[in-house]
This record gives structure tokens, C-alpha cells and sequence, in this order.
């Protein structure tokens, strides 16, 4: 039988995306941006921004050298603005010191401004090929049924479950492609209506040994239910406060 990773990468062959702008370069610079873009937003509404980003700012030197005034007003419109401050600042990191130059090195990217362990997976897997794990919204999602996982996500002992396992997943070659094909698998299959007839991984997923999709749907009950709890909580403690 197929790994995970090897059903993952024959899926993506035929299924997967391939014409993103962002996946046309290997550059960090280009990988960096579009993936702090992508925090928390829709990739159709990322394409015009990027596009448009790239233009004007299209090294580290444009971006570090612009005001920041001009960064903010180019990404006016597409939210969460503390990312576009994350990447000036970082742009002008790298230039003051870091030599101008995108780091490869895991650990000195997670220095860089706005960059944090999932994005420098991310930048780790697609520009220089290392072996290195992600996990945002999407794979949570992938992994968290995959496995079973009936805790809510944003728990950090959740979160550090599905490390583990993201990292022991990850295959000893094609690490880029592999790593793309789980991003897109979470945005276009196992999304939140997931269409689970047509997984590739519906054969060794665990809720297909079970009872087929109608799992994936009881998890999600069941963590979006211990959110509202885990907020509920948050705020009968503020509250004490005030």
C-alpha cells in the first residue's frame, strides 16, 4: 500500500494546483510573501494583491527601502494589516542583518518579523527542499481527521499532537511537492464540506474505517463546541478583571 505522502503526490499529479503565480518561482522572497499573505485569507483574494505587491516591491531591497506608508497603501483592503508591517520590517531585517539575503537556515528565518514555525516549513519545503513540516488551517483540518483528533485545534497540546504528527508524515524526497499537495488537498477536498468520496487518502484514512464522512462532520460538532467553551471560559476569567 501507498504512503500517506506517495498518495498525496500521485493526487496532486492530476488534481492538485499548479498555476498559482507564487508557484512559478522558488525564490524565498516570493514563497515568504505569498505565504504571509495567505494567513487567514481566501487564495482568490490573495492573486490581484500579490500580483500587484510584486510589481512595485519585486526584491527584498524595494520592499526594505519603501515607506512604510506605500506598503500599507498597497495592501489596503486585504485585512490583518500587522502582516504587511511584519514583512517591511523583516524586509529591512534582511538587508541590515542578514546581508540582503533570504536566509535557508530554519532557525534564522524564524528570526525574520511575522515568520513563525508553519511559514518557515513552508519557505524551508518550497525554496530550498528541506525536510521540513507545516502546519496551517488547512493541514490541521487534514490531519485532524485523518487521525482522529477530537480536540479542538487551537489547544496547545492539539497543536502539538498534530506536529508530531505532521512531521512524521513527511516523506525523504519531493518534500515541495508534497507539501503542496497537503496544503491544497485541506482547500479543495477536506475543507469544511468535505468531499470525501473523492480523497485520496479515504482508503487509510481512520474515520473511513469507521463510518465514512459522517465523522468528520461529528468532529467538527465537537470542536467547534469546545471553542465556544474555551472562549466562554476566557471571558468569565476576563471579567473578573474589570
Amino acid at each position: 500500500m501507498k504512503s500517506f505522502a506517495d498518495l498525496l503526490i500521485t493526487w496532486h499529479a492530476k488534481s492538485g494546483r499548479h498555476h498559482l503565480p507564487w508557484q512559478q518561482s522558488k525564490d524565498p522572497y516570493n514563497v515568504w510573501v505569498s505565504e504571509i499573505m495567505l494567513q487567514q485569507t481566501q487564495v482568490a483574494t490573495v492573486i490581484n494583491y500579490y500580483h500587484r505587491f510584486m510589481k512595485k516591491f519585486p526584491t527584498i531591497k524595494a520592499l526594505a527601502n519603501a515607506d512604510e506608508e506605500e506598503v500599507m497603501q498597497l495592501w489596503s483592503g486585504l485585512g490583518y494589516y500587522r502582516r504587511a508591517r511584519f514583512l517591511h520590517e523583516g524586509a529591512q531585517m534582511i538587508m541590515e542583518e542578514m546581508e540582503g539575503v533570504f536566509p535557508s537556515h530554519f532557525d534564522m528565518m524564524m528570526k525574520i518579523p511575522g515568520i513563525g514555525r508553519s511559514t518557515a516549513g513552508a519557505i524551508s519545503a518550497f525554496s530550498f527542499n528541506q525536510k521540513k513540516a507545516i502546519l496551517d488551517g488547512n493541514v490541521k483540518r487534514v490531519l485532524s481527521r485523518y487521525f482522529l483528533v477530537a480536540q479542538w485545534t487551537g489547544l496547545p497540546k492539539t497543536e502539538k499532537k498534530l506536529w508530531g504528527y505532521a512531521e512524521s508524515l513527511l516523506p525523504d524526497k519531493n518534500i515541495a511537492t508534497y507539501t503542496q499537495a497537503l496544503m491544497d488537498l485541506g482547500a479543495t477536498v477536506c475543507n469544511k464540506k468535505p468531499l470525501c468520496e473523492t480523497c485520496p487518502l479515504k482508503k487509510h484514512a481512520s474515520h473511513f474505517r469507521r463510518i465514512k464522512c459522517i465523522w468528520c462532520q461529528l468532529l467538527d460538532l465537537i470542536k467547534k463546541f469546545q471553542l465556544k467553551q474555551h472562549t466562554w471560559s476566557l471571558l468569565n476569567i476576563m471579567t473578573r478583571f474589570y
